[in-house]
């Protein structure tokens, strides 16, 4: 079972990936 922690952590990235233009992209990944 995921952790409620780690689930809101996957939805919120979806969420982002969804309204964030691709460059933007980048820094997501930098900020994991």
């Amino acid at each position: 079972m995921i952790s409620g922690r780690r689930m809101r952590v996957y939805e919120a990235k979806k969420e982002r990936e969804k309204k964030t233009p691709k460059d933007d992209r980048l820094w997501a990944d930098v900020g994991e």
